[in-house]
This record gives structure tokens, sequence and C-alpha cells, in this order.
């Protein structure tokens, strides 16, 4: 029930009025080198959360918006609308960690990246 799930999320129409991008498959020589990018999908969405009053639950008091990107690439098998849904996804999960939402899940990692660059600094000096 977070935020009173007083939250919404939709996907945004692109610069041409569409939905989603389709990237297709492109080819590419790099360094002497073939380089094989598969089709993908792009979607714009947009997370916003109401923040009511707590004395008056009727009145919101400010919204929070952020606008990200979500994307994913063509795997053999898997649907147009398979691909479209976990694009609207990555959005969604994106536009969360941009708000702060469920950071404590990446936070230990980088508490034990700071501890051992900060170790590894003491021992230089």
């Amino acid at each position: 029930r977070a935020f009173g799930m007083d939250w919404d999320f939709e996907i945004l129409p692109n610069g041409k009025g569409d939905f989603y991008d389709f990237i297709p498959a492109a080819q590419t020589v790099s360094n002497g080198k073939t380089v094989n990018t598969p089709a993908s999908v792009i979607v714009v969405g947009k997370l916003s959360i109401r923040i009511r009053d707590p004395k008056d639950l009727s009145k919101v008091i400010a919204t929070i918006t952020k606008v990200s990107t979500g994307e994913k690439e063509f795997v053999p098998g898997m649907t147009w609308g398979g691909m479209i849904k976990s694009a609207e996804s990555d959005a969604l999960k994106k536009g969360a960690s941009r708000m702060g939402i469920a950071l404590d899940l990446y936070w230990q990692d980088s508490d034990e990246d700071y501890i051992e660059t900060m170790s590894k600094e003491k021992i230089e000096e």
C-alpha cells in the first residue's frame, strides 16, 4: 500500500505521437569487428505520486512526477506484446528508483563498495 495507493503510471507518446518506438536490428562494423544489435522496443513512462494532507485526505498538497524510459531487446520466441510489457515494466522500475522507492535493495551493495574503497585508501596512505 505504498503512498496509500495514490499513484499512477502512464506511457507517454514520443515526439512522433506513438507510444512505442521500435528499433530494428542492425549490423555495424566497429574496429574491424561486426557487431549485431538486436531489435528492441522503447517506451517513455511517467510515474506520479500524490501526497495528501494528513488532516484532510481529500486535499492533494504535492504531486511528485518522474519520467523515465524502458527498453526490451528482442528475444527469439518473445511476442511483440511481451516486449512492450517488459519495456513498460522497465520504465516503471526506473521511475520508482528515481523517486527513491526501494533503494534499500541496492544500498547494502553501495555500503560494501564504499567500505572497500575507504579501506584501500587508508592502506595506501
